[in-house]
């Protein structure tokens, strides 16, 4: 994988450090937001990145709430979605959205064949 750039979107400082140390050995620079205003924030000043990875719990907004502001913003940088629950609601708002979902727990390679299917 080629140094691309990511951004790490998770209220759980843990998730956000493990799903750092996974992207950095894959050669990626991540960049890492706490909430969705913060995500939103480093998508318009610090972009462009190749991947976003952004929870559905995230603080307001949330995940899908922040994917959503960015396509009308007109950014179409890939989105994965990570949720702890396989709602249908969540899966077709993702998949309308242009969004791949990864149902968490997860392991570290199926994030990985997402970053390598979308970066």
């Amino acid at each position: 994988m080629s140094r691309h750039r990511f951004l790490i979107a998770n209220a759980d400082p843990m998730s956000r450090r493990r799903l750092r140390a996974l992207l950095a050995r894959s050669g990626g620079l991540v960049r890492e937001a706490a909430s969705g205003w913060e995500l939103m924030s480093l998508l318009a000043t610090d972009g462009p990145f190749a991947l976003v990875i952004a929870d559905v719990e995230l603080a307001m907004p949330n995940g899908l709430q922040a994917l959503a502001m960015a396509r009308t913003a007109g950014l179409d940088v890939p989105f994965v979605i990570t949720s702890p629950s396989d709602d249908p609601r969540i899966q077709t708002m993702a998949r309308r959205l242009g969004a791949a979902l990864l149902l968490r727990p997860h392991p570290p390679d199926a994030l990985l064949e997402h970053v390598e299917r979308l970066a």
